[in-house]
């Protein structure tokens, strides 16, 4: 369990000032625990700020130290340790975490403590510097101070964590596995087991229910227009849900089936493009690619070796949209994960849940290098007035001040097929909408379009954008 603070976690924070309670209490932990990966952070520039602060140091110390430990203790869980080694450094020894799941906790305790310190009066020009590490229970000195012993070990350490962080290859979603859904337990079991020559059964077309695709259009509320065109598959009797229906499709297709799709769309974007050398769009297209084709072994270099064949003209359009963004992954292993889409696109999108992600989700993704993020809403919940409504306009304004809150600025939202969505996305200051109450798909990119109908526009066009909608 994630701790709330220093009130709730107060034993475990540990003061370098006691040598026998702190030396008591690190034997103990290590005895229990033998190699843990550990994280240390030092405020640099605190002491010049002492030597200026005068009489003022105890009581901006009192507040420097509270800040510190209030944001540590939301990270850490009842059986970790904080050590304060001096007045101006913390050693945090995680028990659960894995080096690359440390990797990502100090990182957004080092950034949320820079924000609190810098909100304090007298409290300026520091910068917090962080590192990662290995501790082992069998290279500590019990000729020295524990404590100290651990300082000197966490060069050797380390280096011991960075090998392992650039050696794991294999994205794990294990922490976002839950219990009765079979779905992602059968993904994960496709990316994790030992990998085999697929067959060419999931390059046959014939194999999908289905062998085109539409283009959904994206309107920009900012620029009044449409700015993009989102490549879906062409479900047999979808209509107009055809996002909904490529959802769908995900939620219940073995892996191999999700590649297939994958691979369709994209090929299909890259052969418009081929067919058409001498038109200059004023819109990007959107590709859509789940996050298993980008994790399994055999969907990654297969789905690579296809983008080879985007060529520069193309990359000036073509935007990716991950689609089912894992939460809870640490942002290192989506970054291995998305990081060569941006070779190939202009933009990188992300679709994540619109309610199961986190504070430290929301900063994992930003520093994974997504540059917009999205959600889709659930049609269920879009019927006229009523609780499930009200509570979807909320959830979509939490969404959009989180990450703006986590420096994401461009934000948008699939599956708008009414017209109060689209306004409470609009209200909500959601930039990028699609759906419906947007403009149905349509055959071919370049098709013409007409958003001088629907309720939706003319509500925009008048100013209401936010009145409720009876």
């Amino acid at each position: 369990m994630v701790g709330q603070g220093n009130v709730n976690q107060e034993q475990n924070f540990m003061s370098f000032k006691n040598h026998a309670v702190l030396g008591n209490a690190l034997s103990s932990f290590f005895n229990k625990n033998g190699v843990v990966a550990a994280g240390r952070m030092e405020i640099l520039g605190l002491r010049t700020i002492r030597n200026n602060s005068g009489a003022r140091w105890d009581n901006l110390h009192s507040k420097i130290s509270d800040v510190c430990k209030n944001v540590i203790g939301k990270y850490i869980s009842d059986d970790d340790m904080c050590v304060e080694f001096r007045d101006d450094a913390f050693i945090i020894l995680f028990t659960e975490s894995t080096i690359v799941e440390s990797d990502l906790k100090i990182t957004l305790i080092v950034e949320e403590m820079k924000r609190g310190l810098q909100a304090l009066d007298g409290v300026d020009q520091i910068t917090v510097k962080k590192d990662v590490s290995l501790i082992q229970m069998t290279d500590l000195d019990h000729n020295m101070p524990l404590v100290q012993s651990i300082v000197m070990l966490f060069e050797k350490g380390r280096v011991n964590g960075q090998i392992q962080l650039t050696a794991s290859r294999s994205p794990n979603f294990s922490s976002v596995l839950h219990a009765g859904h079979d779905r992602a337990a059968r993904l994960h079991h496709e990316m994790t087991a030992p990998h085999k020559k697929e067959t060419g059964a999931m390059d046959d077309v014939h194999e999908l229910p289905f062998t085109a695709v539409r283009y959904m259009p994206v309107w920009d509320h900012y620029k009044g227009r449409k700015v993009a065109q989102m490549a879906v598959a062409d479900y047999p009797d979808a209509g107009g849900q055809a996002i909904r229906a490529h959802e769908a499709f995900y939620a219940n297709a073995p892996g191999a089936m999700v590649i297939a799709m994958d691979m369709l769309v994209l090929r299909t974007v890259i052969a418009w493009f081929q067919a058409n050398p001498d038109m200059i769009p004023d819109f990007g297209i959107i590709c859509p690619v789940h996050h298993y084709t980008l994790s399994s072994m055999d969907g990654q270099q297969r789905y690579r070796a296809l983008c080879q064949k985007i060529d520069e003209r193309m990359k000036a359009y073509m935007l990716f949209m991950v689609m089912d963004v894992p939460a809870h992954t640490p942002w290192m292993t989506l970054h291995r994960m998305i990081s060569p889409l941006k070779t190939f696109g202009r933009v990188l999108c992300g679709r994540v849940s619109l309610t199961s992600v986190g504070e430290a989700d929301y900063e994992a993704l930003r520093m994974a290098g997504f540059d917009v993020l999205g959600v889709m809403v659930n049609g269920s919940s879009t019927g006229n007035g009523g609780r499930a409504y009200r509570m979807m306009e909320s959830d979509i304004q939490n969404f959009v001040k989180r990450t703006r809150r986590h420096l994401i600025s461009r934000t948008f939202l699939l599956g708008a097929d009414d017209p109060k969505v689209a306004l409470a996305a609009a209200a909500a200051d959601v930039r990028f909408i699609a759906g419906d109450a947007i403009h149905a798909c349509v055959a071919e990119p370049e098709a013409s379009l007409d958003f001088h109908k629907g309720s939706f526009f003319r509500m925009w066009r008048e100013g209401l954008v936010g009145v409720e909608v009876n």
